[in-house]
């Protein structure tokens, strides 16, 4: 028993105390409720603690102690104590670990070894640094959110100190230099700490916080006393070093609290219980681990050569704690000793040895109750699945009809009507964040501009062999400019990035490649437009409210006398995709999502420019090149034949399954329901 490991070691070593007269204390077998209950998590035991107190009296209060062997749960038990617990007195210390303050400190390093390493801020632990309360305590608020914004909107990847400086608009430009200046020496390094806190220190006592002033200054006595070791010894000049010492005082460093001993729930750790008697007694997270600590140790001390030198080991550790805990047991009636059941990366969940030794040398008058506190299941969650329509939905479609629905909204409507409505009617959209890659979008995007760039000189020109090969020469300059008002120069060099630019520079020059080869081969391409936008009223009789249809066409061009519609695609597209044998499939089948947009796009055009010949209208795939112009096209009604001619016929065929959609759209009485993505294996 490790509670005798002392007792049984004194009496082996001193021969003479057999002669002494002892007395037996019986406290430890009086009456007692020991109630052994295991609690998933920390949190989960906190809020149980809080539950047992919100029945106590103060009186009750006043001969109870909350005993934490877990001391970094003292933040958390302190929020999760009920209204009745009027006053507490710690008699622990807060660890300055647990203290905000030293995040910030931790933030101030990372910066500075980043800009002496690689020369700029990495965007992550840049904005990590702008969203800590004391930087915006002493920057302000507002400019450190500006900046922010700057950054996504920047897309800055890596920022150097003069952008930030420079961009990061604050009336208080001293401190801004102390955070954002060049690792010179750590002398230099903690000097500029010590100047920061001890303007957050002002801040605080004009602002009368003093529970923040007293938290703060405790790390202002901490950079004072290592701004004058190291000033001392020059020889400290690394930031790791200086990040380790200061690392270290923050570790074993404390702020302690004032109360008042004999008012109130008493809380503490393990050790400052000892020769303290309470009528109740709550102990926390009595776990293998942590009470006892078990082997845990941060000696280099090999154990064989503490056993042969005599020093101590774990095993006396564990008796200490051992007898503390069995000293608050000896004269309290009631216990509640809690452990902690879930088991994860930091806790086995097993019970500490204490509680199965107390169970298994169970005395008569010790009445021990066992129990488990189960978490009420959640309730089930149910998918939204179901969107009625009402008045407000109609007024905002209604909007959106004005604008102009875009085949990418019909497109999303076609796919789940669910997400059409969370998108464009609620207006949910994605965050705005740094793309450290290239996405998929981006990369489209910046293709559409090359090739809008080089063919609008062109437009209503007959392109001939030598305007393909200007462009020819100038794809990589082109594609590195569009890559560079996004990302900077550092950032399409390496990695992903580049590998995205070669991807872009190969697509173009392939397709540059064919279009001279059907130049060269005898075919006539004349540009007729470029990146047009268009919008064109539809007549909907069914529906009060005008409504119109929009689009961006990337490409209108004769080929051949043939009028045709081109949309780029960066992606795979189906030859499959495009063709239509029931009409009824257009606004059916969300794969004609594409067929149903080159309708559109053509449509748009026609309105705009009427025409009596046949219209043609497809896509250029950018991951299938080789399959050429994929032109839309009908299926006759029986067998495989199609025509990829746009006739009136087809538009008025089209124009008849538009006006069904937008119609079913903006029906109050249809509601918006959850598609699910159709499933292909099973």
């Amino acid at each position: 028993m490790m509670l005798l490991f002392f007792l049984r070691k004194i009496k082996k070593e001193w021969k003479g105390i057999d002669a002494i007269e002892q007395s037996t204390h019986t406290n430890f077998e009086k009456e007692k409720n020991i109630h052994i209950t295991g609690v998933p998590k920390n949190i989960g035991q906190l809020k149980y603690v809080g539950q047992l107190l919100v029945n106590f009296t103060a009186e009750q209060l006043s001969k109870t102690a909350l005993v934490l062997a877990d001391e970094s749960l003292l933040l958390p038990i302190l929020s999760s104590l009920p209204k009745n617990v009027q006053h507490v007195n710690i008699t622990m210390g807060l660890s300055l670990s647990q203290v905000p303050y030293a995040t910030f400190i931790q933030q101030f390093f990372n910066l500075k070894k980043e800009l002496s390493t690689s020369k700029a801020y990495y965007y992550k632990d840049l904005i990590a640094l702008l969203q800590n309360p004391f930087v915006k305590l002493l920057l302000g608020k507002q400019p450190c959110e500006q900046f922010y914004n700057s950054i996504v909107k920047n897309n800055w990847v890596y920022v150097k100190s003069n952008v930030v400086i420079e961009n990061l608009q604050t009336t208080n430009n001293s401190s801004l230099k102390l955070i954002f200046s060049e690792y010179k020496n750590s002398t230099q390094l903690i000097l500029e700490l010590y100047q920061l806190t001890n303007h957050i220190c002002s801040i605080f006592e004009k602002n009368g916080d003093v529970q923040q002033l007293g938290y703060t200054h405790k790390f202002l006595i901490i950079t004072e006393e290592l701004l004058t070791l190291i000033t001392a010894h020059p020889s400290i000049n690394s930031i790791n070093t200086v990040l380790q010492l200061i690392n270290d005082k923050i570790k074993n460093g404390k702020i302690d609290f004032i109360g008042k001993p004999f008012q109130g729930l008493q809380i503490m750790g393990v050790l400052e219980s000892r020769c303290l008697d309470f009528e109740t007694v709550i102990i926390t997270s009595v776990n293998e681990g942590v009470l006892p600590a078990g082997k845990k140790g941060n000696s280099f001390i090999p154990h064989d050569l503490k056993l042969d030198l005599n020093l101590p080991t774990y095993k006396e550790k564990d008796a200490i704690y051992a007898y503390h805990f069995y000293r608050l047991l000896q004269r309290c009636t009631t216990a509640h000793l809690l452990y902690n059941t879930e088991i994860d990366e930091f806790n086995s969940g097993e019970k500490s040895r204490f509680l199965q030794q107390i169970e298994l040398e169970k005395h008569p008058n010790h009445h021990i109750i066992n129990s488990i506190v189960v978490t009420p299941n959640a309730k089930e969650y149910l998918p939204i699945t179901e969107i009625k329509k009402d008045e407000t939905i109609i007024t905002k479609l209604s909007q959106i009809a004005q604008k102009g629905f875009s085949p990418s909204a019909l497109g999303a409507y076609l796919r789940d009507p669910l997400s059409f409505y969370e998108h464009y009617i609620l207006g949910v959209q994605d965050t705005d964040e740094v793309e450290e890659e290239v996405a998929a979008n981006t990369l489209g995007t910046v293709i559409h501009n090359v090739l809008e760039t080089f063919y609008k000189p062109y437009i209503d020109k007959i392109l001939v062999a030598e305007d393909i090969v200007v462009m020819q020469k100038n794809i990589r300059a082109a594609v590195e400019k569009e890559f560079q008002i996004t990302y900077s120069t550092n950032q399409i060099k390496h990695g992903a990035n580049f590998i995205s630019l070669e991807v872009a520079v190969t697509y173009i020059s392939k397709f540059l490649k064919l279009e001279l080869a059907q130049i060269n081969a005898g075919n006539e391409i004349q540009i007729i437009a470029i990146e047009n936008n268009f919008t064109t009223q539809i007549e909907m009789p069914n529906l009060d409210f005008p409504v119109y249809i929009r689009g961006k066409v990337d490409r209108v061009d004769r080929y051949n006398g043939q009028l045709r519609i081109v949309d780029y695609k960066t992606g795979a597209v189906n030859t499959s995709d495009l063709k239509v044998r029931d009409w009824d499939s257009l606004i059916t089948d969300d794969k004609r999502s594409k067929a149903l947009q080159i309708l559109m796009y053509a449509y748009m055009y026609c309105n705009k420019h009427p025409t009596t010949n046949p219209v043609y209208g497809g896509i250029i795939s950018f991951k299938k090149l080789n399959d050429g112009f994929l032109s839309f096209a009908k299926y006759a009604e029986k067998g495989r034949t199609s025509d990829p001619a746009i006739t009136p016929e087809i538009f008025t065929s089209f124009l008849n399954q538009l006006q069904f959609l937008i119609t079913e759209i903006c029906d109050i009485t249809i509601p918006f329901l959850k598609k699910e993505p159709k499933t292909y294996f099973k």
